[in-house]
């Protein structure tokens, strides 16, 4: 099986919980998670102060240690808005925290970018539009390359110069060693494990893997599934043989989180109440159009009232669905700001909403009788035919029959709106595997290093099935095959025997 090799970037943020907290950076800082330090800036570092320290030892050692208190909810809010730019780079994206049982507190981002390196031209200038984007956070970031997302991330506490890198070329087997020198002391998940392999004389990745002591297979039988699991992900390899493994992973696409932001500037400060109305129902209106767009609904909303000298006011207001109609969420909000009332004159409105979820439609027939006869329910059908092939056309409205022949084009045919159509498949395409996207037309598949290719290489899984024509149709021969393609895409193949090529016919839902 052709399988198109993998290029993971991790980047690791040892001090975010820093960054996204205010702070001085000309004095020791630490950040402090139930009491014991979790992150440390480099002055704090020089006073020796270490990772898991109590609060009260740390506040002994110098009287400028600043001590603040971790901001989950800011951390989670970086680290969401990190992915969503980086999505402008590959939707490949997967983001990640260490454990909460080590002593170190390090998130990190996921990066396949093996499928994007054609799009930006090069690696350099991937890492060129990461770097912008950091920049404009103001965050710096270990960068570390692996073939696996795992791998990526244990390679990067090797020192810079023993990692991995593929600018010269994207190289499986180089990023193995890599991965191979990383002691295991790294593998923070699996403390225990850890501690039984190092009293068992392992003390690096790659000794797992010596081919003289032939050493995974046998010890896999003393060790969790999940350990084994996460080493043949890790390693991509299958944990018995120590040999590449056969499939690959399909990378996971980046789901981005939808949320709402839209502000007003007032032309003049405003202390009537009834003066917002206006600039909170132009917010609403558009905050209506982007559910509309993306076909979602809130229960919930916020508004913020600023002064011009930005001090601010909050008001919340939740209520059953809002999706189209905001005229009912507008009085509701006037009523409960009047309730409170303004403590100042507002220069600027904004409105947020970052609780939602997808609209349940209601799928209901283009004709609603169900009390009316057979004969009137046809009446309003053929009315409705009528109007509709009057403003589209009439080759616009059809159906679709089913054909009694062997091939795919033939096999259907389309019929007027008013005729009836013939729903019985027959016995040959009914039982046998059928993409749910069949083309107009077969396209021809590529031959690349004596593989199939279209759109990624194809590996042939179920076949063939050979299909002919009758006599009275154009001459056909196909041998047709169910092909999985890298990315994990099943679509339907064949070969022609009459003009030796092959052709892609449609894709599997």
């Amino acid at each position: 099986m052709h399988t198109k090799p993998q290029l993971w970037l991790a980047l690791r943020f040892p001090t975010l919980a820093l960054n996204v907290l205010p702070h001085n950076a000309a004095l020791p800082t630490v950040v402090l998670d139930k009491k014991r330090v979790c992150v440390r800036n480099e002055l704090a570092i020089d006073l020796g102060i270490r990772h898991h320290m109590p609060a009260a030892t740390a506040q002994a050692m110098s009287e400028k240690l600043v001590m603040l208190e971790r901001n989950v909810e800011a951390e989670q809010k970086m680290l969401d808005a990190l992915c969503d730019e980086c999505y402008s780079v590959t939707p490949y994206i997967e983001s990640s925290l260490t454990p909460a049982a080590s002593t170190l507190l390090e998130y990190g981002i996921f990066l396949e970018i093996s499928r994007c390196i054609n799009l930006f031209k090069s690696l350099d200038n991937i890492e060129y539009s990461i770097s912008c984007i950091l920049e404009r956070y103001q965050l710096t970031a270990i960068q570390s390359y692996g073939h696996t997302a795992q791998a990526a991330w244990l390679i990067g506490f090797l020192p810079a110069e023993q990692r991995y890198s593929p600018h010269d070329n994207i190289n499986g087997p180089a990023a193995l060693e890599a991965l191979k020198r990383v002691p295991l002391n790294f593998l923070l998940d699996f403390q225990k494990e850890v501690s039984t392999l190092k009293k068992m004389g392992f003390v690096y990745l790659g000794d797992l893997f010596d081919k003289k002591n032939n050493a995974l297979g046998p010890i896999k039988k003393r060790f969790s599934i999940g350990f084994f699991d996460y080493i043949e992900k890790t390693f991509a390899v299958d944990a018995f043989s120590c040999q590449a493994s056969l499939f690959q992973e399909k990378p996971r696409c980046y789901q981005q989180k939808n949320i709402f932001i839209d502000y007003l500037q007032c032309e003049y400060p405003i202390g009537n109440i009834d003066w917002l109305a206006q600039p909170m129902k132009q917010l609403l209106e558009r905050l209506t159009q982007f559910l509309s767009q993306h076909q979602l609904q809130t229960q919930e909303i916020q508004w913020l009232f600023f002064d011009i000298e930005q001090n601010k006011k909050t008001l919340d207001v939740q209520f059953e669905r809002l999706h189209k109609r905001w005229h009912f969420v507008l009085e509701l909000s006037l009523i409960k700001l009047e309730s409170q009332g303004l403590p100042f004159e507002v220069d600027i409105v904004e409105l947020r909403c970052d609780k939602l979820t997808a609209v349940n439609f209601e799928y209901k027939t283009l004709i609603q009788q169900p009390e009316s006869t057979p004969k009137q329910y046809q009446q309003n059908l053929e009315l409705i035919l009528a109007k509709l092939g009057a403003r589209l056309g009439e080759k616009s409205l059809y159906k679709l029959s089913c054909r009694d022949s062997h091939v795919p084009e033939y096999a259907v045919e389309k019929i007027s709106a008013t005729q009836n159509a013939n729903t019985e498949i027959s016995a040959s395409h009914r039982y046998a595997p059928r993409p749910n996207w069949l083309f107009d037309n077969p396209i021809v598949i590529e031959l690349r290093h004596e593989a199939l290719y279209w759109r990624g290489y194809l590996n042939l899984i179920n076949g063939p099935e050979r299909m002919e024509s009758e006599w009275w149709n154009d001459e056909v021969a196909r041998d047709y095959y169910v092909a999985l393609r890298d990315d994990g895409v099943r679509v339907w193949v064949f070969y022609d025997l009459k003009d030796e090529k092959w052709f892609v016919h449609g894709v599997f839902g």
